[in-house]
């Protein structure tokens, strides 16, 4: 029963990415944003399902791509779906690999507050480990003071529970 569990979930993983793929040739961000839904919902099933989208040829790249679209809901979404495939810590130096900081560290800066409050969880969950906080994309990516910039901005810091723990994380040394 566990095996056809895992085989319907790569299954459905397998479907949604091929759609996404689809939607990305066809132009269609909207149905781009509801794929990326729907990998979050099942990134956040379990670790191996964040291992298995991230291991699936593309994904990762059409979340990041998504994710530098100017539509509001396209970011959100992606970096929603980021950070649910962050979980995985294997997959959280892939992730930084294939460039997602730069999206990352714009959606931190957008005017929404729910568009900087998944920002804020996608930081907190790439950088929990020592190995990620090193990676090489993080210098001159703007990400530190990113977050300084929405320290300083935001008079309700509680809106933004993930802030002070993305900052201490980022600047802290080993």
């Amino acid at each position: 029963n566990l095996v056809r569990g895992l085989n319907v979930q790569q299954s459905q993983i397998e479907k949604t990415i091929k759609v996404l793929k689809l939607f990305e040739k066809l132009e269609d961000v909207e149905g781009q944003v509801q794929c990326a839904q729907q990998l979050t919902e099942l990134a956040e099933e379990s670790d191996a399902n964040r291992i298995a989208i991230v291991k699936s040829e593309g994904a990762l790249a059409l979340l990041i791509a998504l994710a530098k679209q100017d539509r509001e809901n396209a970011k959100l979404n992606s970096v929603k779906a980021l950070a649910a495939l962050a979980k995985s810590v294997e997959n959280r130096q892939i992730i930084l690999d294939q460039g997602a900081l730069n999206p990352v560290t714009e959606i931190l800066l957008h005017s929404d507050e729910e568009c900087q409050q998944a920002g804020v969880a996608c930081v907190a969950t790439l950088f929990e480990d020592e190995i990620t906080k090193k990676h090489p994309t993080i210098i001159g990516s703007g990400i530190i003071q990113a977050l300084c910039k929405m320290d300083k901005d935001n008079t309700n810091i509680v809106a933004h529970p993930n802030l002070v723990k993305s900052m201490a994380l980022l600047t802290k040394t080993p």
